[in-house]
């Protein structure tokens, strides 16, 4: 099996997980939409607020969030996928 590159996929993870949070706090903030899970989020995210300022500070944690879970993710796929 080939192993994957967990600073690749980090990165990956951690742009998509930030627009995905991006995108939900916008959506929170013009449309009230998803405003439980907005709240749940930002008990974990300090500085992050259904505002527009509040959505970029989410979007760094997010990026950072997402970044770290993928590396994790990834090296735990190598560590266990190893050849024999």
């Amino acid at each position: 099996m080939k192993k994957l590159d967990a600073l690749a996929f980090g990165i990956a993870c951690g742009v998509f997980w930030a627009a995905a949070v991006l995108c939900l706090y916008l959506g929170a903030r013009f449309f009230h939409y998803g405003v439980p899970f907005v709240k749940l989020i930002s008990s974990c995210y300090l500085g992050a607020r259904a505002t527009l300022k509040g959505s970029m500070i989410a979007a760094v944690w997010g990026l950072i969030d997402g970044f770290v879970s993928g590396y994790i993710l990834a090296s735990l796929y190598n560590m266990f996928s190893s050849e024999k």
